[in-house]
């Protein structure tokens, strides 16, 4: 998966890198300007293709014979990047996208535009086929003509594409469902509507709601997320940039989820999270076990080290993105 950045430095007894949450707070308020700019157009002729209006036609030819203009991850961030077509560039995180806000408005749009079907998941889409094309490659060659990326990073965008849609499109849906005293959205049909809430109102979809609300508190447990809008892989682009070094995960999972004032963890969870990667960290200091291999099992879930990555991961907590590099 490509990255931003890489991930070092020095652990600290904390497992932080050495830097207390007092000294990254206010990163959201501090690191990104409130005035609006303009996004910036830019020349890259390594950036993927604009596909052409049909399905299986071939792609249009991108900036012939012009010369490149070198951009910066910063631009891409704040004001952003467009390319000649008004798509937006985008650079793989983790297992999203940033700039998060402006590649999440563009997913939206697409489930908006391509959504035809009362599909209540986006499993059902990936499963709905027609002689000619699958409905889930209509959402995919949608999203590539709003979004670019380079395409040294096709494999990586294209690996976070499930995920992204998934969350997305469970988060869309929820929200009509709960507003369900209102109008129909205007981006559902009214015949799409109606047999969503045929589906909706079923005893099994009931049962199956109820369920997956029973096993995400037992799971999951309530974990407080106080970074606000912005994604994991955000808040660590903003934290570097304010430390002006790279940034553990460890730092990020503190800043999200240790209130500033009284430097407690906002919730048990996320407390118990930070004690357990502490334990992995000291024993492989202690121990010096950057050549052996460590399995910790936390509750359900279940984190595989080598030289200190995480390289196996069965995780039913929110916080997965905690150990992905070495501290």
């Amino acid at each position: 998966m490509a990255s931003v950045s890489g991930v070092g430095g020095s652990g600290g007894s904390d497992g932080s890198g050495g830097t207390g949450t007092a000294a990254i707070r206010g990163i959201s308020k501090t690191s990104r300007g409130k005035k609006k700019v303009a996004k910036r157009v830019v020349n890259d002729p390594s950036l993927m293709p604009m596909p052409s209006i049909g399905t299986s036609g071939g792609a249009i030819p991108l900036y012939p014979e012009v010369p490149v203009e070198p951009y910066t991850l910063d631009e891409i961030m704040d004001p952003g990047c467009v390319d000649c077509y008004n798509r937006i560039v985008i650079i793989p995180e983790g297992d999203g996208y940033l700039p998060f806000k402006s590649s999440a408005k563009a997913i939206a749009e697409v489930i908006q535009e391509k959504y035809k079907k009362p599909w209540l998941s986006w499993g059902e889409i990936k499963e709905d086929k027609t002689p000619q094309i699958r409905e889930v490659d209509q959402f995919l060659h949608c999203f590539k003509t709003k979004c670019t990326w380079k395409r040294e990073h096709d494999a990586a965008v294209l690996a976070s594409f499930d995920h992204c849609f998934s969350k997305r499109l469970s988060s869309v849906l929820a929200y009509a469902r709960n507003k369900r005293e209102e109008k129909r959205p205007n981006w559902i049909g009214e015949n799409v509507w109606t047999a969503l809430w045929r589906k909706w109102n079923t005893d099994a979809y009931k049962q199956k709601r109820e369920k997956a609300k029973t096993n995400r508190a037992s799971e999951r447990g309530t974990s407080t997320h106080k970074g606000g809008s912005m994604s994991a892989g955000e808040i660590k682009y903003y934290m570097e940039k304010q430390l002006g070094r790279e940034v553990t995960q460890a730092e990020i999972h503190r800043y999200i989820h240790v209130n500033p004032e009284t430097h407690e963890y906002t919730d048990e969870l996320s407390k118990n999270i930070q004690i357990y990667v502490n334990v992995i960290i000291f024993s492989m200091n202690i121990f010096n076990l950057n050549g052996g291999v460590i399995m910790m099992v936390l509750g359900t879930s279940s984190l595989v080290f080598v030289l200190g990555v995480l390289v196996w991961n069965v995780a039913t907590i929110d916080t997965s993105y905690l150990c992905i590099r070495n501290f």
